[in-house]
């Protein structure tokens, strides 16, 4: 049975060991000891000092370099200083001293401890003797009991190892259990390789966030910024407001970090400078972006990155022999020149950054390609599909950087190659051979850059023209009788219509008349005239892109019953109506010729067959018709009727 028992006290002495080990390793670990003063803090002198040498004076005691040292050569009185700290509160529980270099007998024997809430009321924390030692630059530490915070410490040496009146020390330094990360001692002091290195601070598992203090030497502590992470490292690039970043120069930083919510205090100030740049080669070298080394552009005109250096003013991008040279303060460009954009193209690129007015040496060499020239086709709502009409736009995909366009036309046995410039659409009107309705068209697009050669062809797309287009005599008029033997027969308007042609059929006699661009026909134009009491069967025809259409739906219009004179029944042959100046930027005069005492009518249509002014003019105006003050830029006809008299004016307002 005893075997067990001491087995089993065994393993609980090994338990009782691994608890402790492991509560200490806690408590260090969360509570390591951290010391309180740096080179700079405020720091003053408590009594007379005299130390007549700045190279060891008063401020050596806490500026962090046991190599330096403080001398007071009136130490009679004691030599004491006090160090703010800045704002930060501590517990001290511990007090080193180091001794200085030489002349051992000017080490001090004793020291005192006090601290402050204001800087001006002190309470005593400890008092202890300092055994005297040949040792240069020995470190020796003393812990005393305090639980109280203060702003303000006060370290005070009453005597020497000798008899002598001189007392020297080193380096005096208090610590407090606390958690205050600190910078890497590797780092401390040292110009960092890049500006962007990454410094590293005492990592806690437990810490939630870090805060950076950063200060520029040059503004002696003045016009700190902090920046948060969650990382125990710091990247000085990083730093994007508060504080500028740049080449040669010395940062102090300190750190502290939050825990629970709460931020702790801040670590010792450190220093650490950037690198200078004075030559070329203390520039950062650079090249194309990785992501697009070796690669084809997605299009001409994508832009082309350099890997970014921070503080960069510029870059150079070189490119082939070093013959073609682009300087940007931006760190990408655009390899294409709309006026000549080199397709299928594979050049060698270096870059270089420019740091300090000063420029770097050329990185890597990095080939990188155009891709070949783009290939385009009918927009696909329009592939397949019936156009409205001869005129509607076809049109492409337009393509960036404004290519020119050529269109090739197929249909049946003729083949018709269309260039239209910069201009990314067209329509059939634009072929030699009059487009023609109910048509099917095959087309497909080829493009070029400047000077390059036309692309291949890309898809070919086939549009379909429309049906020929008709028009018929206005349904007001159809099955009525007419007023009169000359009144207006008026077709229905459409558009591109460049001729009417009325049909006219009575008693089995059919008259066909041309009408030019007016779309109204008299009857009394007939060759033999109009003939009271008559029915005609009237249907119209028009003319498109050069191309009769036919004849619409048929129209019964009859003349009244009974004859009226002849001068009723038949045109006065010399009336004429005409403008002048016209074309016209401004206003057109109306002259008309051959007019009686009648009033006279003058009707202004646009090309959509809309009314736009009307006007009934006494016979002692017929000499001043003024028409077109407010017109827009365009073509107008014009109908000026007189009795049974009428006449149309086509104006062109510019």
């Amino acid at each position: 049975m005893k075997a067990p028992i001491s087995f089993f006290r065994m393993k609980t002495k090994q338990l009782v060991k691994t608890v402790f080990l492991l509560l200490l390793f806690s408590v260090s670990t969360s509570w390591s000891q951290q010391p309180i003063f740096d080179s700079y803090m405020s720091i003053s002198t408590y009594n007379y000092v005299f130390s007549p040498w700045s190279s060891e004076d008063y401020r050596k005691v806490i500026d962090g370099n046991i190599d330096t040292k403080c001398i007071d050569l009136a130490s009679d009185d004691g030599f004491g200083f006090t160090v703010n700290l800045g704002g930060e509160s501590a517990i001290a529980n511990k007090i080193s001293v180091t001794t200085a270099s030489d002349v051992p007998g000017r080490d001090p024997v004793n020291y005192q401890v006090f601290g402050s809430i204001d800087g001006t009321n002190f309470t005593s924390l400890t008092t202890g003797v300092i055994p005297c030692v040949s040792n240069r630059n020995f470190t020796r530490t003393f812990s005393f009991v305090n639980t109280a915070e203060y702003f303000y410490y006060r370290i005070n040496f009453t005597n020497t190892c000798s008899s002598q009146n001189f007392l020297q020390i080193a380096e005096v330094q208090l610590y407090e259990n606390e958690t205050r990360p600190v910078m890497r001692s590797s780092y401390v002091g040292t110009v960092l390789p890049t500006i962007s290195t990454i410094i590293p601070f005492t990592y806690y598992s437990y810490a939630e966030q870090y805060m950076y203090e950063v200060t520029n030497l040059r503004s002696n502590g003045l016009w700190p910024v902090t920046y948060i992470s969650n990382k125990y490292c710091l990247n000085l690039t990083k730093i994007t407001s508060g504080i500028d970043i740049l080449y040669g120069q010395t940062y102090v930083i300190r750190a502290k970090i939050k825990v629970n919510g709460i931020w702790r205090k801040y670590g010792k100030r450190n220093i650490i400078s950037t690198p200078a740049i004075v030559s070329p080669s203390d520039v950062p070298l650079t090249s194309l972006s990785a992501s697009q080394c070796g690669t084809t552009l997605e299009a001409t005109g994508s832009p082309i990155y350099a890997q970014e250096i921070f503080g960069a003013q510029g870059y150079r991008f070189q490119f082939n022999n070093g013959t073609d040279v682009i300087e940007l303060q931006s760190d990408n460009f655009l390899l294409a020149d709309p006026n000549n954009i080199p397709f299928g193209t594979t050049y060698s690129v270096k870059v270089a950054a420019k740091i300090n007015e000063i420029w770097g040496d050329y990185g890597t060499a990095c080939s990188i390609s155009t891709p070949a020239v783009p290939i385009t086709q009918i927009k696909t709502a329009q592939c397949g599909a019936t156009l409205t009409n001869l005129y509607t736009s076809i049109q492409t995909n337009a393509l960036p950087y404004e290519p020119e366009y050529r269109f090739k036309v197929v249909s049946n046995d003729n083949t018709e190659v269309i260039e239209t410039g910069y201009s990314s659409y067209f329509n059939l009107s634009a072929l030699t051979a009059d487009a023609t309705y109910d048509t099917a068209y095959k087309i497909s697009v080829s493009v070029k850059y400047g000077g390059a050669e036309w692309g291949d062809y890309g898809h070919e797309c086939v549009v379909t023209t429309p049906p020929a287009p008709q028009t018929k005599v206005q349904d007001a008029q159809c099955g009525t009788t007419l007023a009169a033997l000359n009144t207006n027969i008026l077709a229905n308007w459409l558009q591109f219509v460049t001729e009417y042609q009325f049909k006219v059929v009575a008693n089995g006699v059919e008259q066909v008349i041309n009408r030019g661009t007016s779309r109204i026909l008299k009857l009394t134009a007939l060759t033999g005239g109009a003939v009271a009491g008559t029915t005609y069967t009237v249907s119209v025809a028009v003319k498109i892109n050069g191309v009769w259409g036919s004849y619409g739906t048929e129209c019964i219009v009859r003349t009244p019953g009974a004859a009226r004179n002849s001068k009723q029944i038949n045109e006065t042959t010399d009336f004429s109506a005409v403008a002048y100046p016209n074309p016209s930027n401004s206003t057109f005069n109306l002259q008309v010729n051959g007019a009686n005492k009648e009033t006279t009518s003058v009707l202004v249509f646009d090309m959509t067959g809309r009314q736009i002014e009307s006007k009934v003019v006494k016979a002692n105006d017929i000499d001043n018709i003024t028409l077109g003050q407010n017109y827009s830029a365009g073509i107008y006809n014009v109908i000026v009727s007189q009795g049974t008299n009428s006449r149309t004016v086509r104006l062109v307002k510019k």
